[in-house]
């Protein structure tokens, strides 16, 4: 079932809470090396999970399309190709956003050149019937939504809808905050514009009010998602500081959530699973994931070794996306919350590993006395040694049998599991 293992995957999920929902590795796949940051969708009616990631030539952008086992899906999408008319001034090239539906896809891509111009294509692709639209803008566009009903394009000076066939319907004229994000419905466009959450009557289009959120302060990265009559949405700001929350269609705040993450950091992704959790992955000179449960209790707070550029949700599982470097191979991951493991917040001791890398054994302390159950999975959540029990709050593992690789240690007892990762060489 494994479509590959990512060899570099260093799953390092290194908890910061004492007790946390435990993530479970289920599968890996890498992605050839390329020059732009790979986004995620997923498509609930195919039940198919798109990535999209640029190749070494520049101009070809290809699809992986992989069932939630992480198999390739029936149903491809064949790649874009976007031309750089001889541009060679257009160093600043990425994928803003890809999302899908029903087999439709929506890409946005942009290129910002050095003194101060944007270019910025609009692919929209009907992938079963086989038709595709583009609009291109002079502009930045940060968003955009495609359905029966139409087209609808936020750019950084406007909100725009369109017939169809992308005929013109309706303009505002509104300037939004840079990566500014939306959500669309039948009836209604949600824009992000913190502290609020501007409402938009879709047809014609029309301000209707705003939802007001904490959060203020300048604004460097935000994301917003639509799940039933709920709004979720992210925001980091300068200085570090990551709002996050809920709010329904009507204005009532269900729950808001601050932390500090520090500087350095770019908010890449936002996705909710079926339980109405939330979760934030963050790119800087490593990755960052952040987890809420449904009342936005902060229940997982973990870091990974290469940046994460994209997070999405099925419902059941987490699909995680980054690369090694820039430019460099990528990654996708899938990994399912176990939120039968997690338990209120307990006092114990930190878990620690060492060496780390180990070569022929490997010290776990930070135990609980009692009842412990140790286990050693690879990235793709496989066992690979015997479930180990240990009843002092020290153990040591005889790893001198393992390949040389990235490993998982999971570790239970009565007041949940803990992941720490470690290498063998």
């Amino acid at each position: 079932m494994i479509r590959g293992i990512l060899t570099a995957a260093s799953v390092t999920w290194a908890g910061l809470m004492p007790a946390q929902v435990p993530l479970q590795p289920v599968w890996s796949v890498p992605l050839p090396s390329a020059w732009t940051a790979p986004l995620l969708a997923w498509d609930p009616e195919l039940q198919r999970l798109l990535a999209i990631h640029a190749t070494t030539d520049h101009e070809v952008f290809p699809f992986e399309a992989l069932t939630a086992d992480g198999l390739p899906h029936a149903n491809t999408v064949p790649p874009e190709h976007i031309a750089f008319f001889g541009d060679l001034l257009y160093d600043q090239r990425m994928l803003v956003r890809l999302i899908s539906h029903n087999d439709s896809v929506v890409l946005i891509y942009r290129s910002d050149v050095p003194f101060g111009g944007q270019f910025s294509s609009v692919r929209m692709l009907d992938v079963g019937g086989g038709s595709r639209r583009m609009k291109r803008s002079q502009s930045r566009v940060y968003d955009a939504h495609w359905d029966q009903l139409g087209h609808v394009v936020l750019e950084e000076s406007s909100l725009r809808t369109y017939t169809p066939k992308l005929w013109p319907r309706d303009t505002i004229l509104s300037t939004v905050p840079d990566w500014a994000r939306m959500t669309v419905s039948s009836d209604r466009v949600f824009v992000l514009r913190p502290p609020d959450i501007r409402v938009y009557e879709r047809d014609p289009l029309s301000w209707l009010s705003d939802l007001p959120i904490p959060s203020s302060g300048t604004v460097v990265g935000e994301r917003l998602e639509r799940v039933g009559g709920q709004l979720y949405y992210a925001v980091l700001k300068s200085g570090g500081e990551l709002d996050m929350g809920s709010v329904d269609t009507l204005g009532t705040v269900q729950w808001s959530r601050s932390m500090t993450v520090g500087a350095g950091w770019s908010l890449t992704g936002l996705a909710v699973d079926q339980n109405g959790s939330a979760w934030v992955s963050l790119a800087g000179a490593t990755g960052r994931l952040e987890g809420t449960d449904s009342t936005g209790t902060i229940t997982f707070s973990g870091s990974w070794p290469h940046p994460l550029e994209d997070v999405v949700s099925s419902g059941d599982r987490l699909f995680l996306t980054g690369r090694e470097a820039d430019p460099g191979p990528g990654f996708v991951f899938c990994w399912s919350p176990d939120f039968t493991a997690f338990v209120p917040r307990t006092e114990r001791p930190e878990l620690h590993l060492a060496p780390n890398p180990a070569q022929h054994e490997l010290r776990v302390s930070g135990l609980t006395p009692g009842s412990t159950e140790l286990e050693v999975v690879d990235v793709a959540g496989r066992r690979c040694l015997p479930v180990m029990r240990a009843t002092a709050a020290t153990h040591r593992v005889d790893v001198g049998q393992l390949a040389w690789g990235h490993y998982v240690l999971r570790v239970t007892d009565a007041h949940g599991s803990r992941v720490r990762a470690f290498q063998v060489r």
